[in-house]
């Protein structure tokens, strides 16, 4: 039977995340406590991994790419002070004097004006039909886009600051930790996703790929 579904759940949450010195995991950095100085963060979680939250989305396009990307751009009306605070550290051109970016045959990308990337968690639609329901969730990592930040003023709209994420392929095996789901294993109104259900799933991306999608129960799943 086909599942037919409208509609995202207007909840994105965007993580910084920079290769660790060991090469082999990823660290989430705190990029809003003390602007401009980013601080690792220890076992990270939805709250202290300190995440750019989108909210106030009305449209998010996936654009899954040929060479197995994807890139996500969202309809944002949010001029929050959070939003400049990201994008003055994700979406700067280099600095004059600094080297090219670069990328190796595999698809990862190397240099630029820093080693951040970002984790996109988004969740998405909704399938009230299943027992129990379920999200579909989409997960990447990749970078934003330089153009981000441009809007129009006018009288007749608001201001909609842009904001395009650019996946790119993983250097390395990536673990997703769970704690930065938005998740709860009983109380709907703590969490879109069931923790013990995306804990089972255990949400990974392989070396060399992008993101990883996945249909997760709702909290309250029988």
């Amino acid at each position: 039977m086909a599942l037919v579904t409208s509609g995202g759940q207007s909840v994105h949450d965007i993580y910084v995340l920079k290769i660790n010195s060991g090469g082999d995991d990823y660290d989430v950095y705190d990029i809003f406590t003390t602007p401009g100085t980013p601080a690792t963060v220890s076992s990270p979680t939805r709250t202290t991994g300190k995440p750019l939250k989108l909210t106030e989305i009305t449209q998010t396009d996936p654009a899954f790419q040929d060479d197995g990307t994807v890139q996500i751009t969202w309809s944002n009306y949010d001029s929050d002070d959070d939003i400049w605070t990201f994008l003055d550290l994700l979406a700067k051109a280099p600095a004059s004097g600094n080297l090219p970016e670069y990328k190796l045959e595999n698809g990862t990308e190397r240099g630029g004006t820093s080693d951040y990337l970002v984790l996109v968690i988004s969740y998405l639609m909704k399938n009230e039909n299943s027992t129990p329901n379920e999200i579909f969730l989409l997960s990447a990592i990749g970078t934003i886009a330089r153009t981000s930040g441009s809007f129009t003023t006018n009288p007749d709209d608001y201001v909609k600051p842009t904001i395009i994420f650019n996946g790119s392929k993983s250097e390395i095996a990536y673990t997703i930790p769970t704690d930065l789901f938005y998740s709860h294993a009983s109380d709907p109104d703590s969490g879109l996703v069931d923790a013990e259900d995306i804990v089972s799933l255990a949400p990974s991306i392989s070396k060399s790929q992008c993101w990883w999608r996945k249909w997760v129960e709702v909290p309250n799943a029988e």
